[in-house]
């Protein structure tokens, strides 16, 4: 199990991970360098980056999980269980260095600055096409992205606060009064709420306009 540092568990893992030789992760919640397919401003780069691997192009076949859109599997890393699959995540390193030794670069830029900041989880989509896709999507209650929790609560079947697994706040986990604009007023009740607002905020404090 590979996890983001800006990620919590409140609740235990369960045993529908346990599927032999399977990767486990999400599509990204946004589109970002992903791309759409023939003619997105980012499929120049995808396919250069496959054609580079000798590796065929992806159909894009799956939807990013905030404002949804069909993408080519752009693999969110900030939960990536992997299952009887010797070598999975050196190889993971192993295409990051490769890439980066590639001077293959997008017109993307990131939240960083950067035109390579997110080669880590793009390139998650690599290392599976190797290893053939042996792909689940996680649940949601795994990998949530709760800055968009808000934005989220309306669609059916989102878990509530209470049910979440694994959290990934970024860094909203540093705003004074972010866990209580996320959570309802029965949530505020759980003890999965009442243990958390014990440890938050975390250092250094932040402030700013929240997600929507």
């Amino acid at each position: 199990l590979l996890v983001d540092s800006d990620t919590v568990f409140i609740n235990p893992i369960t045993s529908d991970l346990m599927k032999p030789k399977t990767v486990f992760s999400k599509i990204v919640d946004n589109i970002g360098v992903g791309s759409t397919g023939v003619g997105h401003e980012n499929d120049s780069f995808w396919r250069e980056v496959f054609q580079y691997f000798n590796l065929a192009l992806p159909e894009p076949n799956y939807q990013t999980t905030v404002r949804i859109e069909q993408i080519r599997p752009y693999f969110n890393s900030g939960f990536v269980w992997v299952n009887h699959m010797p070598g999975f995540f050196q190889q993971w390193l192993s295409d990051f260095i490769e890439l980066m030794k590639s001077n293959i670069k997008p017109d993307f830029i990131g939240r960083d600055g950067t035109n390579f900041g997110f080669f880590e989880q793009f390139i998650l989509s690599i290392t599976l096409a190797k290893y053939g896709y042996n792909f689940t999507l996680l649940p949601e209650v795994y990998n949530f992205p709760i800055p968009f929790y808000p934005y989220l609560k309306n669609r059916e079947k989102v878990p509530k606060f209470n049910e979440l697994i694994h959290i990934h706040y970024h860094k909203w986990f540093q705003h004074p009064g972010f866990l209580d604009h996320v959570t309802d007023v029965d949530e505020k009740k759980s003890e999965q709420y009442l243990w958390l607002k014990k440890k938050l905020p975390l250092s250094p404090e932040i402030c700013g306009d929240f997600k929507c």
